[in-house]
């Protein structure tokens, strides 16, 4: 599965000049932790809680940084572009689920812009990642049967059931080889658990 088909496309970002107090709202408002950066449709930065966090470490930084008048947002910093990180991590949509989730962990990041010929397109978080593999059986028996239309009969013909993630092969295939190739192509549907192979192969004999 391509990050394309779970990103989000309508994404709310700011600019460097834009200050704390309203980027901190916007994000509690909409109950998102990070916003892009956007200058002249050109991505420079992500704003997040840990960058707030970084600038105020104690718990009351919420209520700091949404006081108004003399006091300030936060010490230092009124403006996201002073409290930004720079250089964002990006990920080209092209990019798969497990790359982009193999880029969040090794990173540290949370969300990830997503880029096409450097222009970003949209952004996925770890939430995208994570209702990706959340999926009903009858969503993965669909995608199973759909990996398996495209092979030569009998092993397009191959029954197709899934319960609790796991999918179970029935029916007959010629040879010990294809039932196995039958088994791996559906193990690789995103979110299935396991494969309960009962596919007969030639003389009855069964291949799981």
């Amino acid at each position: 599965m391509d990050i394309a088909d779970i990103m989000t496309r309508e994404v709310l970002f700011v600019a460097p000049d834009t200050s704390v107090r309203e980027a901190a709202l916007l994000m509690l408002e909409n109950r998102i932790s990070g916003l892009p950066v956007m200058e002249d449709d050109t991505l420079v930065g992500i704003i997040s809680e840990a960058d707030y966090v970084a600038k105020d470490s104690s718990r009351s930084w919420r209520a700091r940084v949404l006081l108004e008048g003399d006091q300030g947002p936060l010490a230092g910093a009124e403006k996201v572009g002073e409290l930004m990180s720079r250089e964002p991590i990006t990920i080209p949509v092209t990019a798969t689920v497990h790359e982009a989730a193999r880029l969040m962990t090794r990173a540290g990041v949370k969300r990830l812009p997503v880029v096409d010929d450097g222009r970003m397109v949209g952004i996925v978080t770890r939430s995208d990642l994570i209702r990706a593999y959340v999926r009903t059986d009858e969503e993965l028996a669909d995608d199973a049967r759909e990996m398996l239309a495209v092979l030569p009969e009998p092993m397009s013909l191959v029954a197709v059931a899934v319960s609790g993630a796991v999918v179970t092969l029935s029916g007959e295939v010629p040879t010990i080889e294809e039932a196995q190739l039958v088994a791996r192509i559906v193990k690789g549907v995103e979110g299935m658990a396991g494969v309960d192979n009962q596919l007969v192969v030639a003389h009855g004999k069964q291949a799981g």
